[in-house]
Formats: structure tokens, sequence, C-alpha cells
């Protein structure tokens, strides 16, 4: 009897030695193949550079024939695109479109498998010159995060003015929500001349989409916005007063300086709020505060 247990034992300490033996391999085997994968990618990309400096530089370059080195152009496509303005977007646009680039990201960005729907949004951006972002913005409603996420840079990277009510509501969305701090970056990049897309944000209630609201206003300077901030200096929430107060001293509207007094004299001296106040003061032109009776 103890024999054959300790031959079954053994049998099986060598069934779990096979077992571990195999997993190391297949992921050695993996990350090899993802090295080599990542290798090609890059050297696809370094080579497909030149046909693309060409077509910037007005040459008449025609699509590769072999699918293979059109689909290199792709993601070389989508980095050049950020790089360049103006008249050379537009020509590379162009270009990409002729050449059937963005029927094919559009049809890339219906696939079921979520990688692929990511890398089609930039390209499909990269054949619009960043304009007519209205099939990225629906991705920002994906059902997975990566692509929604994806969505949300390659909005703000192209500068897509139009698109900013839409980030706003993804970043209220509860069903399927996108960083806050993704969306505050995009909003920044994207630049909006005024802070109408927010105007429903303020009444909203909820704290994540105020502070990005506030951090864009400050970052942007959007000075319209100002009655909405001073309004939440006096908010209970003690993190975006601090943040409205900030967004005031960005702003630098010497309008602000009322309130900002008004606020310093409710605030315990010495404190974070204290402090910050004192630097918006300054910021809107006031050094010396002197309260009003």
């Amino acid at each position: 009897m103890t024999d054959r247990l300790g031959t079954t034992a053994t049998w099986l300490l060598l069934a779990s030695c096979a077992v571990v033996g195999l997993l190391l391999v297949a992921i050695i085997a993996v990350r090899v193949a993802a090295d080599l994968r990542r290798r090609t990618q890059t050297a696809r990309r370094t080579q497909a550079l030149p046909v693309l400096m060409d077509v910037l530089d007005g040459h008449a370059v025609p699509v590769p024939r072999r699918r293979r080195d059109a689909a290199a152009l792709a993601p070389a496509a989508s980095d050049l695109v950020h790089k360049v303005r103006g008249a050379d977007r537009e020509v590379l646009a162009a270009w990409l479109t002729d050449g059937g680039f963005r029927d094919a990201a559009l049809r890339a960005m219906r696939s079921p498998w979520a990688p692929r729907r990511a890398h089609a949004i930039e390209l499909y951006l990269a054949t619009t010159s960043g304009q007519e972002p209205g099939p990225v913005v629906a991705m920002l409603r994906d059902r997975h995060p990566r692509v929604r996420l994806a969505a949300v840079r390659a909005l703000g990277d192209s500068g897509a003015h139009e698109a900013v009510p839409a980030l706003v509501r993804a970043a209220g969305s509860r069903r399927r929500p996108v960083p806050a701090s993704a969306v505050t970056m995009a909003l920044v990049h994207a630049a909006p001349a005024d802070a109408s897309a927010l105007r429903h944000v303020w009444t909203s209630g909820d704290p994540v989409l105020v502070t990005t609201a506030l951090t864009i206003c400050g970052h942007l300077g959007l000075v319209d916005a100002r009655p909405q901030i001073e309004h939440l200096v006096r908010s209970p929430d003690p993190a975006l007063r601090l943040r409205a107060v900030d967004a005031l001293g960005r702003i630098g509207d010497p309008r602000s300086a009322l309130p900002l007094r008004r606020a310093l004299h409710t605030t315990p001296p010495g404190s974070i709020e204290w402090l910050a106040l004192h630097r918006a003061l300054a910021a809107v032109g006031v050094d010396q505060p002197r309260f009003a009776p």
C-alpha cells in the first residue's frame, strides 16, 4: 500500500513539473512573439515614414499595392498627423482618403475586436485632418473602456472643438465612464474658445464634472465662466472652493476681487485656502486686500 502511494505521489509530482514547464515555455514563447511583433511594426513604420514625407512634399505617391506595406502606413500616418499642421495635415489627409484609408478605418471601427477599433480611431482622424469627428464621438459610448479612452485622447489630440460637449458628457457618464483626468487633458488640448459647452456642468451636482470644468476654465482662461466659478467660492465642499479660487487666479479678472475678498474674510488665517485666496487676489491685481465692512 505504501509503495503504491509513493508511486502515485511521484507521478503527481512529475505531472506538476511537466505542467509548470509547459507554462514557462508558453510564457516565454508569447513574450518572444510579442517582442518580434513590436520590432517588425517599428521597422515597418520606419520604412513607411519616407513615403509619407514624399506625400507632404507634394510628390505623386501611389498607395503601395502590397497589403502589408499599405497597412504599415496606417500607424505611421496616425503618428505623423499630430506633428504637422495646416496645409501639410490637409495634404496627408487627402492622400490617405484617396488611398481608401478612411473607408478602411470606418470598417475597422465596427470590428468586434476592441484593440482593432481603438487603433482605427487614430487612423480615421488622420484621414479627416481632425475634422468630421462624428464617428469618433460615437466611440465615446463604446462598450470597451480601452476604446472609449482611445476616442477621448484622439479627439483631444485632433483639437476637435465640436467634440467638446460630447467629451463633457463622457466625463459624467455613469453607464460607460471614462477617466475624468483623460477628459480634462483632452479638453485642454481641444482648447474651446469659451465655456458654453460647460453650462450644464455647474448645476449637475457632480463634483467630478465640476472639478473638471474648473480645471479647464482655469487652464484656458475662459472668462465667460467667471460668474459660475465665483459662486463656487462659497461652496460647502472645501475641495471645490479651493479649485474655484485657483481657477479665478488663473483667469485673473479684476472683477473677481470682491468675492475673493469676502471669502478671505471668513477663512481661517494661515490655512491652505487662506493662502490660495491671497495668491488669487494677487493674480487679479489686489496685493493688499482690504475688507469691506
